[in-house]
């Protein structure tokens, strides 16, 4: 039995690399996973925070304002077959915003430079999604992209651990994160894979009378596709009105300082991070609808026990706070995974463009959870955030039962 179970772990870590799940080029990819996930949820409110509450939710959603314009980098690269191109040169920009950050010493400076860090971690994300989505068969995605988000989620815990090291330290900080993200652009240059330029215009049959183009989106958001969106916008307005000052929230609420914040938040990345390929395999068995609705009940409740626990500002209530959010960064793949997955099969237009507009739910959500709670912070403090977070948990819900139900019947009459 020893002998069986040896062989089954040494195939279950040397199959990865075997099949390709974990080329070499995925290590740059964890660099924008290290700033994504690991620096901006510690690093920036903490270096907005001496300039006020309102500019740290400014500075917070200029992140996200850059990464909003990532549809616009997944639609280019697919016009023009550069998606190596766009994935490579994200990482010089995104180094060079960093370390300009590192000197900005005034709100609209530091607005600026994280703008531009923004738009190159946009920019890597979506095309990075696109290297599976358009490049591998169908029924190879769920492995891969639970592989490929383990490198991201490993990058996550690699930046945590770089944000309680420099917590106090915020400029030298940003300047090891640049140097860093320059080293990305080599790492993630090696056997990148090669894509084919998308061709939707090509050789048209006869040429069509002119007419009148008719909007697009009201079809598109009344759509699955669409109903899908609007539950990703509320969960992500959720769970990045959280991430965006969870030091600030868990110092204003429980006392507890940001390096141990970090500690904690590292402890649940990485439970997360080993967490991501397990999801793909889940995704495939169970579908990727049923893995988002695990991902978003899980996290639903972690906030119902964080908002309660913010009555308690003793032990008890710093306890409850740190395991709630190691409940919430453990379950955050099952979230993205799923949705992941069920935007690229819900998609009705292009890959690129799909996955550009999953990427800009996440950055809608955290662009709005930035701006609006400052106010809400002001007169509440930031322990209040954790009930706005719980609500907007709620209306995902609401988005989220009926496309599961409608996905359920498709099943359902699909195996009749």
């Amino acid at each position: 039995m020893i002998v069986r179970l040896y062989d089954r772990i040494g195939r279950d870590i040397i199959t990865p690399f075997r099949r390709g799940y974990l080329g070499p080029w995925l290590s740059g990819y964890a660099l924008v996973g290290l700033v994504v996930s690991g620096i901006v949820p510690v690093l920036l409110p903490l270096s907005a925070d001496p300039h006020g509450m309102f500019a740290v939710g400014l500075v917070v959603a200029a992140f996200y304002l850059g990464m909003l314009i990532a549809p616009l980098f997944g639609s280019l690269a697919d016009r023009t077959g550069t998606q190596r191109w766009v994935f490579l040169g994200s990482f010089p920009v995104t180094a060079a915003g960093a370390i300009l950050f590192g000197f900005a010493d005034q709100t609209w400076q530091m607005f600026l430079c994280i703008f531009v860090v923004g738009a190159g971690a946009g920019a890597a994300q979506t095309t990075a999604s696109m290297f599976i989505v358009e490049g591998r068969p169908r029924n190879q995605w769920d492995t891969r992209m639970g592989w490929m988000r383990l490198a991201f989620g490993t990058g996550q815990v690699l930046g945590l651990a770089v944000s309680a090291y420099f917590s106090h330290r915020l400029e030298t900080g940003w300047i090891v994160v640049g140097v860093i993200m320059v080293i990305g652009t080599g790492l993630g240059w090696i056997k990148l894979p090669h894509l084919t330029r998308t061709r939707s215009d090509a050789a048209p049959a006869a040429p069509r009378k002119p007419r009148r183009r008719r909007s697009s989106l009201k079809p598109l958001f009344a759509s699955r596709f669409g109903v899908f969106l609007g539950c990703w916008f509320f969960a992500m307005l959720g769970l990045m009105t959280f991430y965006n000052v969870v030091p600030l929230v868990l110092r204003d609420s429980f006392g507890v300082d940001p390096r141990t914040t970090s500690i904690v938040f590292l402890a649940g990345s990485a439970i997360g991070a080993i967490l991501y390929p397990a999801c793909g395999e889940l995704a495939w068995r169970h579908g990727p609808a049923r893995l988002l609705a695990v991902g978003i009940a899980a996290t639903l409740v972690a906030f119902l026990v964080l908002a309660l626990a913010t009555l308690n500002h003793g032990t008890l209530g710093a306890a409850l706070g740190g395991i709630c959010l190691i409940v919430i960064a453990s379950f955050y793949p099952f979230q993205y995974i799923g949705a992941t997955l069920l935007a690229a099969r819900l998609a009705p237009g292009g890959q690129g463009a799909a996955m550009g507009l999953f990427n800009s739910g996440v950055a809608a959500g955290a662009i709005i959870g930035a701006i609006v709670p400052s106010f809400l912070a002001q007169q509440a403090g930031y322990s209040s955030l954790t009930w706005f977070s719980f609500a907007a948990m709620i209306v995902s819900v609401c988005f989220g039962l009926p496309l599961l139900h409608a996905l359920r019947r498709d099943r359902a009459a699909a195996a009749g």
